[in-house]
């Protein structure tokens, strides 16, 4: 699930924000996803590439959250 989850934010980066990396940062109760391109609309559908992503964070037992506040991030905050 993880793996699927890094895979649509690669895609992503790449496609909408022109980004050449990809960061992943996993501590014990959070996972953060971001990269380093522009993140230019504030406004965004979730469309079946981020609903995918949410199903994939439950499977994991924690819940997706999306920050624009900074370019683009995918928060996975785990239950404890």
């Amino acid at each position: 699930a993880l793996i699927k989850i890094i895979r649509e934010c690669a895609t992503n980066a790449i496609r909408h924000a022109n980004a050449t990396k990809l960061f992943v940062n996993i501590s014990q109760d959070r996972i953060e996803i971001f990269d380093n391109g522009k993140f230019t609309n504030q406004t965004f559908i979730e469309n079946t590439g981020i609903k995918g992503m949410r199903l994939n964070a439950e499977t994991l037992g924690g819940e997706l959250i999306i920050s624009k506040d900074v370019g683009f991030k995918v928060v996975i905050k785990m239950q404890r």
